[in-house]
This record gives structure tokens, sequence and C-alpha cells, in this order.
């Protein structure tokens, strides 16, 4: 790696004195010529500088100037030197907008130098950093599971050091559940998403890719003057386009986290994955994308992203597969939680499926949203006992349904699924079911559903229903 690095810092003439000083003369360069050549077409094809070995191949009589001992001034100027070359071309990309487009190219240039510094600063090259024996591998503390970031220990939700993607129709709610999870990870509202856990993390980088000005209205309104200050320490949101492309440069995501500020730990989220990169389902952009996403969690961080459906096609109008999901197959074997949000009409409950989970699948789960405040009440089986035990005469299916779905209109699958959750009730001898003639006075008789015991004290419908703020 130093050897690269030393080929690297004297590329240009400018970085040849000290290499003068150090024995290195204008022979041993001239008798290379054809050696540098070679150095700049393969940084120019490959994109990185030749290591020891490529050279010696390319000419077997190569051998280092001098001892790698000596080669440290070397590391440090080639960071400079790197810093030096970027902060220039963001400089040069600037000035030829800063007249028509002042505001953007100064933010532009503020980005591009963000990630300059994050290389400045870096360590360096990789050596043999992320090797370890296979005891330490398999045994070390972050081995198991450990502590999620969302849910259950013995049912995660999402494990810490993998990938969380949302995915959905536009407009579904999958910003509002992400700014939900995002406010309850820095202590903001309810600790609680979804009726799971939230584990509280340092700090929260949102890239707003997607309509920044829609997040900001979402955001506030879950929001209250009280917390600007736990806002202000722990909550950074960058509200503009990537000044590079997250596919085709993958090392450029975690330089630029690095560079503002952000430390292993904190909770990186991207929203959306298409504002990120051209084209997802590209062959190299998606298996980029995923790249860059490893490395983010490699160095410690946690991330969720947000993304959509791919294109529907006949025959395949609601998704029912992770496959569905917009993107290469490499992003979808990368995660390591997915959940699907679908409806099947604007303001209707939305669906939310894990298709791919740190600890096998969580039973699906309905939600409904309330739009104007960004809360969320949740359906579950229990609902439908409270229901019963606090309805006079019992609880007809129709009801059931109307109850456990949020439709006026249930549709009959709906009425299906709440027959089967209210018949489990029955088999575990919680509440009977009976029959009562119909108020119409045509047709069967109805099935209904009735308690087989008082309520019970201290239980209301309200706090079992997860009124949850999402």
């Amino acid at each position: 790696m130093v050897e690269a690095e030393f080929i690297a810092a004297v590329r240009t003439p400018e970085d040849l004195a000290y290499a003068r000083e150090q024995g290195v003369t204008d022979e041993w360069f001239a008798s290379r010529r054809m050696l540098w050549n070679f150095v700049s077409e393969y940084v120019a094809k490959v994109g990185e500088v030749p290591g020891l070995a490529v050279l010696q191949r390319e000419d077997p009589e190569y051998e280092p100037p001098i001892e790698p001992a000596s080669l440290q001034w070397l590391v440090d100027e080639l960071r400079v030197v790197t810093l030096r070359r970027m902060a220039n071309g963001a400089m040069l990309k600037a000035a030829k907008r800063i007249d028509d487009e002042p505001h953007e190219a100064l933010t532009d240039l503020m980005a591009e130098l963000a990630v300059a510094k994050a290389i400045e600063t870096a360590s360096g090259g990789q050596g043999s950093e992320g090797l370890e024996d296979g005891a330490a591998f398999l045994f070390s503390e972050d081995a198991a599971l450990g502590e999620p970031l969302w849910g259950a220990a013995e049912q995660p939700l999402w494990a810490s050091g993998e990938a969380l993607w949302l995915w959905g129709q536009t407009g579904i709610g999958k910003g509002t559940l992400t700014q939900r999870i995002a406010l309850a990870a820095i202590g903001v509202g309810n600790p609680e998403v979804l009726g799971e856990p939230v584990r509280p993390v340092g700090r929260v980088l949102y890239l707003a890719l997607d309509r920044a000005r829609q997040v900001k209205r979402s955001l506030r309104r879950m929001v209250t003057p009280e917390q600007t200050d736990v806002l202000r320490e722990r909550l950074r949101v960058w509200g503009r386009p990537l000044p590079f492309d997250v596919g085709a440069e993958p090392t450029k995501l975690t330089e630029l986290v690095r560079g503002l500020g952000m430390e292993p730990g904190d909770l990186v989220i991207i929203d959306a994955a298409k504002d990120a990169t051209g084209d997802l389902a590209d062959n190299k952009l998606g298996p980029g994308f995923n790249r860059a996403c490893q490395m983010l969690l490699a160095d410690g961080y946690e991330l969720l992203v947000n993304n959509h459906p791919r294109k529907a096609v006949a025959g395949n109008k609601r998704p029912d597969s992770i496959d569905d999901m917009m993107g290469h197959s490499a992003l979808k074997n990368g995660a390591g939680t997915v959940l699907m949000l679908w409806s099947a009409r604007p303001g209707e409950p939305v669906d939310v499926v894990m298709q791919k989970g740190p600890a096998g699948i969580v039973s699906p789960m309905q939600v409904t949203l309330d739009l104007e405040r960004g809360d969320v009440t949740v359906h579950d089986p229990a609902d439908l006992l409270v229901m019963i035990e606090r309805t006079p005469g019992g609880v007809t299916r129709e009801q059931a349904a109307i109850y456990l779905t949020g439709k006026q209109n249930p549709t009959t699958a709906d009425k299906k699924r709440a027959i089967r959750r209210a018949e489990a009730l029955v088999e575990k001898g919680l509440v009977e079911q009976s029959t009562r003639p119909n108020p119409s006075g045509k047709g069967d008789d109805l099935t209904v559903y009735l308690a087989k015991k008082p309520p019970r004290a201290g239980r209301t419908g309200e706090g079992t229903k997860g009124e949850l703020a999402v």
C-alpha cells in the first residue's frame, strides 16, 4: 500500500522535490518513463493506483526506489495532494455556476469539500483492517443479534448492523413511518413505532433526497418547539440532491457521512434510494448502491433506506414478493429487513408485510394513518376481543371486519380474515359463537360472537388498539 501511495504522490512534478532529497534521482524516473505511462493508463482504466505486484508484472526489473520506512512523508503528501486536487476541481465547477445558481453552487461546493475533507482525514489504506480470526469472528459481542434497533429481542424487526428497507407506493406513508422511527431513535415522541420499541442512537442523519420540503412539513407535524434543543443536537437533515451518484461511486457515501461529522453507531436514512443513483436496476449501479450500503454498515453506522415498487405488469397489480421492490437483486440480498407497505386505495388501511427479517418473518399487520398528525392505529387480534367484551349483544362478522380494517365497506377477503380471527378466539375459549335473527327480516340468521365473562378492569379498547405516533 505504501508503494501505491508513493507512485500516486510522485505523478506530478511539484511532488518530486522531497523524493530527490531522499536520493531518488531524475535518471531513475527517466529510466522508467514507460512505467509512469503505464501507471497513468492503469489509473484511468481501473480507478486506482497499481500496487508493487502489478508494476513488477509490467516491468520485472522494477524495485522500490527507497525504503518503505522513509516514505511516510509521501503518505502524508498524498492526502494533501488529493485534497488540493478535489478542492480545486470543486471550486472551478462552483465558479462556473455562481452567477446563475449561487445558492445551489455553494451548497454543492460545501458538499464536495466535505467529501474531500473526509478523504484527507481518513486513515489511509485498508491493509488488513476487517480481518480477524475465526474465534473472534464467531464469538465476539456482535456475533449474536444483540439488542435490536427496532422490536423485541426474541423477534426483532430490525437488527443492528443490518440495513432496513421500507418500500411501497408513493404517498402510502413510508415517509411518515421512517420519520417516526428517526424521532423515536433520538428520544422525540413515542419511543415505540408499530407497537415495538425503537432503540436510541446518538444522532440521525436524514438524507431528504425526495421532495425535501414535503419531508420538512411532515416532520413539523410530529414535533413541538419544546423539543428544539434535542432536534438541534441529535438530528441532521441533508435537503438537496447528492453531488455524486452513490451507485457509480460507492465509497463517497461513507466519506460524506464521515465528513458531515457522523460517528459509528449513528443512524443514516436515505429517502429515497431512487434519488441517490441513476438506475437501481442497472447491473452496475444497483450492485454499486448495495456496496455503498455495506461499506457504511461495515464502518459501524446504522442504515434505513426508503424505496418504491417496480412498475406493475399485467397480472401483478398488488406486490406479493420481495422481487417486486424496485432495483437490482443485490439490493434485496444485501438488506437485513425488508418491509412492504401496501394499500388498495388512498385513505384505506395499509398492510405492513415483512418480506425479509433478521430472525424469521413477523406476522403481517394492518395500520391506519392519520395524515394530519402522522399518527397510526395498529389493529391486532386482541382488539377484537376488547370490542366483543364491550359490545352488548355480541359482534357480527361484518362488524368485526369493519372494526379490524377501518373500512366502511369491507371486502369479502376482509370478512374472511375477521372470521378467522374471531374463530381463533372461540377456539381459545375467550368468546362464544351464536346466532341472532337478521334485523332486515330477510336471509339467514347472523353469526355473532359473545363475551364469556365481564370486561376486565383496567383494559380499554383505545389502549389495546395501539394508538401510535408513526
